[in-house]
């Protein structure tokens, strides 16, 4: 897959739960279009509400972990294939039990950057600082 088709997840901050975004990746549905779809590390698409998700708006989606996430991308900076967003993400009302001091109202937090080009390989970065 080429690496510039693709803005990859580069700098995830807040809670360690944004770590669960590592290696996910926006790609644009048609050049210039703004809207985006959400990619696993698997290249599987991530079905998101809305979708496609257009620039610069609130969406969500579920992952297997029990993670219910909302994010916001803007994708600001197309000629430099860059982007940077919003994440916070909920347990799943299944985990209350395991980590009695997560729940619905105890959201995650964080921010991230999104880049695309060379060089957004496999090589990501996290930087875990709490915010939540």
């Amino acid at each position: 897959m080429d690496p510039s088709s693709h803005l990859r997840f580069k700098h995830i901050e807040g809670d360690p739960d944004g770590g669960e975004l590592r290696g996910c990746y926006f790609k644009e549905t048609q050049p210039g279009s703004g809207e985006f779809t959400l990619h696993a590390p698997d290249h599987s698409v991530i079905p998101t509400e809305p979708s496609p998700i257009p620039n610069n708006s609130a969406f969500t989606f579920t992952t297997v972990h029990e993670f219910t996430w909302s994010l916001i991308f803007d994708y600001s900076e197309p000629q430099k294939l860059h982007g940077h967003g919003s994440w916070s993400a909920v347990h799943a009302k299944s985990f209350g039990n395991n980590r009695p001091s997560i729940g619905n109202d105890d959201p995650e937090s964080g921010t991230f950057q999104a880049q695309g080009g060379p060089g957004t390989g496999t090589d990501d970065d996290l930087s875990a600082s709490a915010s939540a």
